[in-house]
């Protein structure tokens, strides 16, 4: 198999990173995306693997022979050790602060939106109201522009 062009290479790599990139925020306090599989299956899915002539493999960012693929296994595992820093110190206590905390959340995102549809229910009906008001106005005047005419 004929190996890479530069160009090629250069989108691997560029792939490679956009991946590793969006895993990070998709990650939480409580689960790490991050993984050379789950990189490389995002990179060979991106918009540039299109161009591929070969799909990107597991074993370029495990045992990589260049720098750039280097660069991005040190990342993945830089990740890694601060993932696992972090969650030895957030703490079993901390966990379930930060999950009461979520649940929290979860319970105020559904009054808001509770709150946001009665809202829009409220806004119709004033509108209703307003129209309805509006054509009283209109009828009330046509009768007093009839009640002027049989006046005469």
């Amino acid at each position: 198999m004929a190996r890479p062009t530069k160009a090629e290479k250069a989108l691997k790599i560029k792939a490679l990173k956009w991946a590793l990139e969006e895993l990070k925020k998709k990650s939480t306090y409580k689960n790490n995306l991050l993984n050379y599989q789950d990189v490389v299956d995002l990179a060979n899915s991106s918009e540039w693997a299109e161009s591929f002539k070969a799909k990107i493999h597991v074993q370029s960012i495990k045992n990589p022979k260049t720098d750039e693929y280097m660069e991005i296994r040190d990342s993945i595992r830089d990740y890694k050790k601060e993932f696992n820093k972090s969650k030895k110190n957030i703490g079993s206590a901390n966990n379930q602060i930060i999950e009461g905390l979520e649940e929290k959340i979860g319970d105020l995102t559904i009054k808001i939106a509770a709150l946001l549809d009665n809202e829009i229910k409220l806004k119709k009906e004033i509108e209703n109201e307003k129209r309805a008001k509006e054509k009283l106005r209109e009828e009330k005047n046509r009768y007093l522009k009839k009640l002027e005419e049989v006046q005469r």
